[in-house]
């Protein structure tokens, strides 16, 4: 899948570095605060691609625990 947006527009989402698919599989929810979705805050990672980065991280050998993503 590519990405649609964002300074990795155009680049398959598997090539992404493991710090911006935890940023993207982060970014809607409500912990999570940054410039842009403050500025920008009617904006929202589609589902599709937020799906994509989870399924990539686990692949790398990711777990997710609690809020956080480890080895």
């Amino acid at each position: 899948m590519l990405m649609t947006f964002g300074i990795h527009k155009g680049e398959e989402i598997g090539d992404l570095p493991d710090s911006y698919l935890i940023w993207l599989e982060t970014c809607n929810t409500e912990r999570w605060r940054s410039p842009f979705t403050v500025k920008h805050a009617s904006f929202k990672i589609p589902s599709d691609v937020e799906a994509e980065a989870r399924q990539v991280l686990e692949w790398r050998g990711l777990k997710k625990t609690g809020a956080h993503w480890e080895r």
